[in-house]
């Protein structure tokens, strides 16, 4: 797919590319995406390529074709892709394959709209000519059958992938993608879909994204926050420990409930930060590939 360009061709520069995601499983996917990046390739291709990555990883049960569905048995996901405020594409409540990237991508690219839901979000898919694939997989629908059969609990895994990139050409791209938290209420959406929840890019501000229980990143449009910051001036650091106190003040937190998120400047400065300790972001760059975890801002008594 062609790429559209967010800034004009005088702000096109060489910078050293990077690529930022959400959790450990994010090393093997990055590498997937490295080549062509380090290679002068698109950001937005690297990111989406990071997330078609991890919707095949069978050992990832919160994104694509290894996720868990919902309480009613059925799979239903959400994804995102930005570049900056007018060119973002997302789809949420989707089921027509397990890449929803592919779907959000196709929203911002051939349509006029920036989200698409459910049975729209299929048809729209299949008539850009993505193939059908049942994103429900064996070993999921066994997984939902056995929680059933104990009387169904509380819901679980909510490890969204999260990508950031830095592309030779100073572009910032972003690309979330999730099937939910597992057995969540038939219907529920997550941050991951809405622009300045779960992902915001603005090319002259940077990139943020969050991972993590949904509905906590909802309340505070955390990404949004985070770019904010980093607009007047804030390290990518410092400005996702603002979003994430804005959380922690505004929520009465258990023990399960999890939120992390990274940032990306322009000028590749990027940055991390986790409510609880558990969380790790893989980076990768031209000096190699590293997992690193941030300082948790909250402590366990």
């Amino acid at each position: 797919m062609a790429c559209p360009d967010p800034r004009s061709p005088t702000e096109i520069f060489m910078s050293a590319p990077i690529l930022i995601t959400t959790w450990p499983f994010g090393l093997a996917a990055n590498e997937a995406a490295w080549p062509a990046l380090d290679a002068g390739g698109h950001g937005l291709d690297a990111v989406c390529e990071v997330c078609h990555h991890v919707e095949l990883d069978m050992e990832v049960d919160s994104v694509g074709l290894g996720g868990l569905p919902d309480s009613s048995g059925q799979m239903s996901l959400d994804a995102c892709v930005m570049q900056a405020p007018g060119l973002v594409g997302a789809v949420c409540a989707y089921s027509h394959s397990p890449h929803p990237t592919q779907a959000a991508r196709l929203v911002m690219e051939q349509s006029p709209h920036v989200l698409l839901a459910g049975a729209g979000a299929d048809s729209f898919a299949r008539e850009q000519g993505l193939g059908p694939r049942s994103p429900l997989a064996d070993s999921a629908r066994a997984r939902f059958e056995a929680w059933r059969s104990r009387g169904g609990g509380p819901g679980e895994s909510h490890d969204t992938v999260a990508s950031l990139a830095l592309d030779r050409h100073g572009r910032l791209a972003g690309a979330c993608s999730t099937s939910g938290s597992a057995w969540k209420l038939a219907g529920r959406v997550g941050d991951s879909p809405i622009p300045g929840q779960g992902l915001y890019v603005d090319p002259e501000a940077g990139a943020a994204a969050a991972t993590g229980l949904g509905e906590l990143a909802m309340g505070s449009s955390v990404s949004f926050l985070a770019v904010e910051a980093m607009r007047r001036g804030e390290p990518p650091a410092v400005a996702l420990e603002l979003a994430l106190e804005r959380v922690r003040a505004a929520h009465s937190l258990d023990a399960a409930e999890q939120l992390a998120m990274v940032a990306l400047t322009p000028d590749g400065r990027w940055g991390h930060a986790t409510l609880r300790a558990g969380y790790e972001t893989a980076v990768r760059s031209s000096a190699g590939a590293e997992l690193r975890a941030p300082e948790p801002l909250m402590t366990e008594a």
